[in-house]
């Protein structure tokens, strides 16, 4: 069958488009570039769409998949990508591309495209945030929102399918144009004359959405730990976490549980083996029994069945050791449950995306902030990383934008032999600094360096240095810790609350890699005027003094708790989330004032702990 209505509105269109960019001197294709006149603007919306992509779980990844509702008005997905990012196929103009966004989602930036596709090609036309500017020619052109030449109203630059047509009849006279740079490939295209497309939708992080995927929470725990009812086997377990939420490890569930007894099956994140007999049973993530492809050990019912049918042969286990009973359980023919779920961690960058992924969870922000407000660009609980830090942990990653470190950095050498350094050389003067470049001249923000391919302590290797410059995105680290990766409170880049349940003798265990316990007096100089709202031990073997409506501490002098049971950090209520508790609380240090939060004693024989670097 002869699509002829189509071809006679694809030529139309294609000459409408030719007379607008001769007028505004945008980008279109001319028959001498393909050598058969039209052709490229043909495409036949019955023929079959491939590469669709779909979301899939491979147990030992360590990745967990999200599973999303209703990102798209209409509630479709036209294809997913990494992030939560999903293609909403449309035909809307720019000014109306927004409302093809599921409520809790927002348009997607370009440079959230160009992080979050992985190596997908859109499968239709979409719109994103940014109003487009073109540079080059047809076959060989970058976007930028900063530079370039602008299109006209209301028809930027956008996302586009390699032939510049979809099954919506949207179309792009260029296509196949990389991001501030003509290569790699980035899809983007159009212009003048391509007036609709789909958008480009990402969830928004200011809209909450509930912990389970079906909008119920079946049990709630501490730190944010939910159990999240269901029927899945263990490959589908991220499915039944909300957007914000991810699968829970055995870990989270060990320290968080608080006591409570699992009234459903829940799957972990881990792929956990077995070791001992049914009741004298105990699980781990790297010794015992493997059980069978897709049925680790996983959190069940003392009597190994729940209300959705989900059964557990073995119950009752503990985590590395038989006891204390953590409730693990299950494995060879018991294929599904439902799952522990906790709150993701914050992405990183304030505005909810992450431009670049590096080791140790360093993250590239961009942006276009001033020096003095280079830290506005990470989110909570992130710090801005220095320059060793870049150097450290980039790997063999180069930066696709312009970024500010903690460090002011000087310059020392020329453009060609150059090398930045904490404590010599030159400086970029008031409100600049070196900083790490894409390379010379500008990134996709508008932002600019001078120099691009600086060492750091001296010329070789280049370690991207560059510079100098007024504006720039940021480098983010996150001021973590804490050895289960979560933060519980963050009292400075330096100190850090990490909740949990373990005796003192056990307090390091909480801390992270290259992190260790604070002592008392570290954290009265360090906690500002934050109340603490877990209990946490100190590394200090404390005594105390006065009593309990008049309180002091010290690790030299006053009366002594007994073994394994010293004065620690504690809320002012005395009891916290996990279980843990003081008989005193309020105490000063060295003194009964100013509260520095000291309490506990004989009978308190857990808490959590404060860790530092």
């Amino acid at each position: 069958m002869k699509h002829t209505g189509f071809l006679s509105f694809a030529q139309g269109l294609a000459l409408s488009s030719l007379v607008l960019a001769v007028a505004c001197n945008a980008p279109i294709e001319t028959t001498g570039e393909s050598g058969e006149p039209g052709s490229e603007q043909q495409w036949d919306p019955e023929a079959p769409e491939t590469g669709l992509q779909v979301e899939s779980s491979e147990p030992e990844s360590g990745e967990s998949s999200l599973l999303v509702a209703g990102p798209c008005a209409d509630g479709t997905s036209e294809q997913t990508f990494a992030g939560g990012m999903v293609g909403c196929a449309g035909q809307v103009t720019w000014d109306n591309r927004a409302s093809l966004c599921g409520a809790g989602y927002r348009l997607a930036t370009a440079t959230e495209w160009v992080n979050l596709r992985g190596t997908a090609a859109p499968l239709h036309n979409y719109w994103t945030h940014d109003n487009l500017r073109y540079s080059g020619s047809a076959n060989a052109c970058s976007v930028s929102s900063a530079t370039g030449t602008a299109c006209p109203a209301n028809m930027p630059m956008r996302v586009c399918t390699a032939n510049g047509g979809d099954a919506q009849g949207n179309q792009c006279n260029w296509r196949n144009c990389g991001y501030g740079t003509n290569t790699p490939n980035q899809y983007f295209g159009g212009c003048a004359g391509n007036t609709t497309a789909g958008a480009l939708c990402v969830p928004r992080n200011d809209v909450p959405r509930g912990p389970c995927a079906d909008g119920t929470t079946e049990q709630t725990f501490a730190n944010g730990m939910v159990g999240c009812a269901g029927q899945v086997t263990w490959d589908k377990r991220a499915s039944l976490c909300g957007a914000d939420y991810r699968p829970a490890t055995a870990n989270e569930w060990s320290t968080r549980f608080n006591g409570a007894v699992p009234t459903h099956h829940y799957w972990t994140d881990d792929n956990l083996r077995y070791s001992g007999a049914s009741n004298a049973c105990s699980v781990s993530t790297t010794t015992g029994t493997a059980c069978p492809a897709n049925m680790p050990m996983r959190v069940c019912t003392p009597s190994g069945n729940d209300p959705q049918g989900n059964t557990c042969g073995w119950r009752n286990c503990g985590y590395g050791t038989n006891t204390p009973n953590r409730y693990f359980g299950g494995c060879a023919g018991n294929p599904t449950a439902g799952t522990l779920c906790v709150p993701r961690t914050p992405p990183g960058c304030a505005d909810g995306s992450v431009e670049q992924t590096f080791s140790g969870g360093m993250v590239g922000c961009a942006g276009r902030a001033p020096w003095d407000d280079r830290t506005s660009l990470c989110a909570q609980g992130y710090r801005l990383a220095t320059a060793t830090e870049w150097v450290t942990l980039q790997g063999a990653k180069a930066p696709t934008h312009h970024y500010w470190t903690h460090d002011e950095l000087k310059y020392n050498g020329s453009a060609v032999a150059c090398y930045v350094s904490t404590t010599s050389g030159t400086s970029c003067g008031e409100g600049s600094s070196m900083r790490v470049c894409r390379g010379a001249g500008f990134d996709p923000e508008g932002n600019h360096c001078n120099w691009g391919t600086c060492g750091y302590g001296t010329s070789t290797p280049n370690q991207h240095f560059g510079g100098c410059g007024n504006t720039g995105g940021a480098l983010c680290i996150p001021v973590s810790g804490c050895a289960d990766g979560t933060t519980e409170q963050v009292f400075s880049e330096n100190l850090v609350g990490c909740a949990g349940k373990v005796t003192w003798d056990k307090r390091a265990s909480l801390c992270a890699p290259g992190w260790s316990v604070s002592n008392a007096l570290n954290w009265t100089q360090n906690s500002g005027s934050m109340a603490p709202t877990h209990n946490y031990w100190t590394n200090d073997d404390l005594r105390y003094s006065g009593s309990a409506s008049a309180c002091s501490v010290s690790p030299t002098s006053g009366t002594y708790c007994g073994a394994n049971v010293p004065m620690r950090v504690c809320t002012p209520a005395g009891n916290d989330p996990e279980g843990n508790a003081c008989n005193w609380r309020n105490c000063g240090y060295l003194a009964t004032t100013p509260n520095q939060y000291f309490g506990g004693c004989a009978g308190n024989t857990t808490a959590g702990t404060l860790c530092r670097r």
